[in-house]
């Protein structure tokens, strides 16, 4: 598989900011793309073209996750399916002290279950075209901090899963990517910021006693770090040109403040790191 040649690629979450995006620049450059999406209701989201199909897929149902791929297959006519770009997951702030078990329950079954389903599903369809499988994660699977749970352990489990997947199905000819995301300019930003005023707001009197400006201080780092935010456009670009990578890197990092954290979570003591992550 190589960037010039057109090929069938699966988007998992492709009503959100980044899906959208990479499936807008996979039709341009004459791909063709199965959109993955919650709500069929959503397809009026996209503009209608020749080389672009849906499939229904709700990642906190196995079963639907299961359908889908053999929708897939239908459509694919016994044609390959090149390389899968999981961009699918769900985000909502929490406090680990008064956060509700259902909560992180449901993320888990999301971000973790439902992307373990969407690989076991993709394995034996690239193992057979020898190509790609992108899952685009984030900052928030290499550290943790304040008001990300139950989103970050939710990555921390995933990137686990997908590391033990990689040893598992090493040089059976297909190649599993994960690309930790930093902040993203878009909607999905300005969301998580109201999410944690929402969250506080909402609270009891002891939570916004003990965390109201632990909190506060998240929101204006958030706010802060805007500008240095990656763009859609940028992060759809490089999802793609991974996934039309030959022997693409096991890791890629996206966004400046991700890959400052990565670095100095090696270099500082786990002291330090929690004191920079805190504020």
């Amino acid at each position: 598989m190589t960037s010039e040649a057109p090929f069938n690629i699966l988007v998992t979450g492709a009503n959100g900011d980044i899906g959208r995006a990479v499936v807008a620049l996979a039709i341009s450059k004459g791909h063709c793309v199965f959109a993955c999406l919650r709500d069929e209701l959503q397809q009026k989201n996209f503009v209608p073209n020749e080389r672009l199909r849906f499939l229904k897929m709700d990642l906190e149902n196995v079963e639907s996750v299961r359908s889908a791929y053999r929708q897939l297959d239908v459509d694919l006519a016994a044609q390959p399916l090149n390389c899968v770009i999981h961009c699918a997951a769900i985000q909502s702030p929490s406090c680990v002290e008064f956060m509700d078990p259902a909560h992180l329950e449901q993320t888990l079954r999301v971000n973790t279950i439902g992307t373990m389903v969407v690989m076991q599903e993709a394995f034996g369809r690239l193992r057979t075209s020898r190509g790609n499988l992108v899952i685009a994660s984030s900052l928030w699977g290499l550290v943790s901090g304040p008001a990300v749970a139950p989103y970050a352990p939710s990555k921390w489990a995933l990137e686990a899963l997908i590391h033990t997947a990689r040893c598992e199905t090493r040089g059976m000819g297909f190649h599993i990517t994960t690309v930790n995301i930093g902040a993203v300019r878009s909607k999905m930003l300005d969301a998580h910021v109201v999410s944690v005023k929402q969250m506080v707001a909402g609270g009891s009197e002891q939570m916004r006693s003990l965390y109201g400006e632990r909190f506060a201080k998240h929101i204006v780092a958030a706010k802060l770090l805007e500008p240095l935010a990656a763009t859609v456009v940028k992060v759809a670009c490089t999802l793609l040109k991974i996934a039309a990578k030959q022997q693409p890197r096991t890791r890629y990092t996206l966004g400046i403040d991700a890959k400052v954290v990565r670095v100095i979570s090696w270099l500082l003591p786990q002291r330090v790191m929690d004191k920079i992550l805190s504020g």
